[in-house]
């Protein structure tokens, strides 16, 4: 009766969890999906630890977290988290983000995406999509961008509308040339690095010593080249400084050139909230507003 066989079961001194939360678009797939595959690699090499990785949003992140149910893990971006106190120290990884230099560091970032001027035909249209999650107008204005005569837009909106003129300029981010080439549409773009908040970021929340010990040696593994150069499986960009994209004149450029700012992935929602306020009426007075520059690193 095969119903009285008892398979053995796998024993794992540590089981720890790792909440993913996408606060911006990527590139393709899932960075959920992403991290589980990292994370079996992983329990390959190290077999008495297995990760579990969960999809969460901000707002379910928050209210689990609040209600002390607490991940070993959380990677997410730039959102306001109120819980950071909560994070363990990390050390100094040369990984240039929005902690980078910071004498303490409670996270690193392990992939990034990245804003695009795209053009098709003369450009004539102009389009600036609303970024969720980002601040693309802080963007134009540290770019110092003369533009004029644009519209305004929801990421879903702007880019469908993109597609239907032949002679458009759009201002979004590394998800546009991924769908365009996927539809086989003919384009050039330029990438926009005066500023960038597309970071995904990774902190330790447990307080157990051998967890600790774990999530490090995890958040080394995922910063390590072997890793970092299969973030092309979700056309995201490495922050190791690791030109993973060659062969792709898009993001080769966005690769070959130095992003001029950050911001710290710290900051409470309402400074965010704030900022992307005055950036967008400076965008607007075409007014730089020079007080914005204290938020930048």
């Amino acid at each position: 009766n095969q119903s009285n066989i008892i398979y053995p079961q796998k024993e794992y001194s540590q089981v720890l969890s790792i909440w993913q939360i996408d606060t911006f678009s990527g590139g393709k797939g899932s960075r959920t999906a992403f991290l589980r595959k990292i994370a079996n690699d992983f329990t390959k090499k190290h077999q008495e630890v297995l990760f579990i990785v969960t999809s969460h949003t901000v707002e379910s992140a928050t209210k689990s977290i609040n209600e002390g149910k607490i991940p070993d893990l959380i990677s997410y971006g730039a959102c306001g988290f109120t819980f950071i106190e909560k994070f363990a120290k990390l050390k100094n990884y040369d990984v240039l983000d929005g902690e980078y230099n910071n004498k303490s560091r409670y996270a690193v970032s392990w992939c990034k995406g990245g804003y695009f001027a795209i053009k098709r035909g003369n450009g004539e249209k102009v389009i600036i999509q609303d970024v969720g999650g980002g601040n693309i107008f802080l963007a134009l204005i540290n770019g110092q961008s003369n533009i004029s005569n644009f519209e305004i837009y929801n990421e879903e909106y702007a880019y469908s509308l993109f597609l239907r003129s032949k002679n458009a300029t759009l201002y979004g981010n590394q998800r546009n040339i991924v769908r365009l080439k996927n539809a086989n549409i003919e384009f050039e773009s330029s990438p926009i690095t005066s500023y960038n908040d597309m970071y995904q970021y990774i902190s330790i929340l447990t307080n157990d010593g051998q967890k600790i010990a774990y999530s490090n040696t995890f958040i080394d593994y995922l910063l390590s080249d072997e890793v970092q150069k299969k973030l092309v499986d979700i056309s995201m960009f490495s922050t190791k400084n690791i030109k993973l994209y060659n062969d792709d004149e898009h993001y080769s450029m966005f690769e070959n050139s130095i992003e001029k700012y950050r911001i710290s992935p710290f900051l409470e929602k309402e400074t965010l909230d704030d900022i992307k306020s005055r950036s967008k009426d400076s965008f607007l007075a075409q007014e730089y507003n020079k007080d914005l520059v204290n938020y930048l690193k």
